[in-house]
């Protein structure tokens, strides 16, 4: 009967009693304060008209051809076996080409003929012109000596008249044309050289400098360069045109016979004055 009267006051007196049965209080959870994070308010166009942009956008009309050019969409894209770009190294190391990328055209072949048929062109033209230029001034002189011989036999007979040398005008004209005659010295003339015999030196065209100036699509490059050449004592450009693929187009050199819409325009440079 007394136990029975000792186990209500246990119960109650002992916290840790309590606490093993579960009818103590719970432990306080300590509570940690979060910081709140400000943001930034966005700033829209449509807020502030005068707002300015912080970059230039420069748009453009995309087209499917100009997508797939940008994107190199082309047959041999993410191929190992591509000898072109930067994302293929397992057989050869290779080099994506840029506008400017220097090279030296060999101009050989067909190429060297069309040049060659131009220049001997230009040739003859040149040396018909200088022939025209010398037979006008080889009549135009003719005339002239015409001329000072009449002015001459004149003086030269009024002064057989003077002096009496003779009976008549038509006994001083002859005796004045004889002695005239007799004072101009005989002209000597030199052998005249065939100018059609003369050279043209091709070697200065047989390299020529170029450089990429376009990318096209297809993995293909438009070149351009110029060389200086000499015709009958007159200088020349050759102004050399064309598309080559981008496995033909090599920095040390690129034959003319991997060209493709080649162009060869021989020009006439002007001296400056």
């Amino acid at each position: 009967m007394k136990y029975l009267l000792i186990l209500p006051f246990f119960l109650c007196g002992c916290a840790t009693v309590s606490n093993f049965f579960g009818f103590g209080e719970e432990p306080k959870k300590e509570t940690v304060a979060k910081e709140e994070v400000v943001k930034e308010p966005l700033t829209k166009y449509s807020d502030i008209n005068n707002y300015e942009p912080t970059s230039d956008r420069n748009y453009k009309r995309m087209t499917r051809q100009k997508f797939e050019e940008d994107s190199e969409l082309h047959a041999g894209a993410g191929s190992l076996w591509v000898m072109e770009g930067q994302t293929s190294y397992l057989f050869a190391q290779n080099k994506k080409r840029r506008e400017g990328d220097p090279s030296t055209l060999l101009v050989q072949g067909m190429a060297m003929r069309d040049v060659q048929m131009k220049a001997m062109a230009i040739k003859d033209l040149l040396v018909e012109l200088e022939n025209q230029k010398k037979e006008a001034e080889a009549k135009k002189k003719k005339e002239e000596d015409a001329k000072q011989r009449l002015a001459d036999i004149e003086t030269e007979k009024k002064a057989i008249m003077a002096k009496n040398e003779a009976d008549n005008d038509d006994a001083a004209l002859v005796m004045a044309e004889q002695r005239v005659d007799s004072r101009k010295p005989a002209a000597v003339a030199a052998a005249p050289k065939d100018p059609a015999l003369e050279k043209i030196d091709f070697k200065d065209i047989e390299q020529v400098p170029v450089k990429i100036t376009e990318r096209l699509a297809d993995n293909q490059y438009r070149i351009a360069g110029q060389q200086y050449l000499t015709i009958r004592n007159r200088p020349y450009k050759l102004i050399v045109t064309g598309i080559v693929r981008g496995d033909d187009f090599s920095d040390q050199t690129v034959s003319s016979d991997k060209l493709f819409e080649q162009q060869l325009d021989l020009v006439h440079l002007k001296k400056a004055e």
